[in-house]
C-alpha cells in the first residue's frame, strides 16, 4: 500500500464516498429595509426628510452540513490552515443594525 502503487492489493486507492459532503448552500448575506415618511407628514413636522431603516448582514444560511463548522465560501490555501483549515470558520457572525436619517 505504498503511494503510487495502484494494484488490486492497494485498497487505499479504491473509490469511495463515505467522507463526501454535500457543500451546496444558500446564504442571505445582506438585507436592508427602510421607510421614509410621506411629504404630507414631513411638512407638518417641519422636516425635509425622515427615514428609519434596519440592516442585517449574514442573516441566515441553509445547507446540508448539519452541525459541522464549515463555511463553504472559504477557500483553503497554505496561509489559512492548509489541510487542517479547509473552511473551518465558525461561528458565522451576524450583524443587525438600525438607524434614523433626519434632515431639518
Amino acid at each position: 500500500n505504498q503511494p503510487g502503487q495502484y494494484s488490486a492489493a492497494s485498497f487505499n486507492f479504491l473509490c469511495q464516498s463515505r467522507y463526501l459532503l454535500d457543500m451546496s448552500y444558500l446564504r442571505l448575506k445582506n438585507v436592508t429595509i427602510g421607510y421614509s415618511l410621506p411629504k404630507v407628514v414631513l411638512d407638518k413636522m417641519h422636516f425635509q426628510k425622515f427615514r428609519i431603516y434596519l440592516s442585517a448582514e449574514n442573516l441566515a444560511e441553509f445547507d446540508h452540513l448539519g452541525n459541522l463548522p464549515i463555511d463553504p465560501e472559504t477557500a483553503t490555501s497554505a496561509g489559512d490552515g492548509g489541510a487542517m483549515g479547509w473552511g473551518r470558520i465558525y461561528p458565522f457572525t451576524r450583524q443587525i443594525s438600525f438607524g434614523l436619517q433626519i434632515s431639518l
